[in-house]
């Protein structure tokens, strides 16, 4: 298992946890994501499979950031965006 800090707007981080396998197909959670753009091509970059959004984060803006988030991984899977 690794986990992967990425910076998100000024001052706070979004973490991805990635469970690789063995069999090259590693699957990944990401951590308070506000950044999707950032999550999504750091998930790419280690050839892992976004599973899960999980927020930590009772504030409003967080949620509408995993809304955002999940709107794109969904995008992305169906191949109409390029996130």
């Amino acid at each position: 298992m690794k986990v992967i800090p990425i910076p998100q707007l000024v001052d706070n981080y979004a973490y991805l946890i990635i469970d690789e396998r063995g069999d090259g197909k590693s699957i990944a959670a990401a951590v308070d994501v506000a950044d999707a753009s950032a999550v999504v091509a750091t998930a790419r970059a280690h050839r892992a499979t976004l599973a899960a959004v999980l927020t930590t984060h009772h504030h409003q803006y967080i949620i509408l950031y995993a809304l955002f988030f999940l709107s794109v991984l969904i995008r992305s899977r169906c191949g109409r965006c390029d996130a």
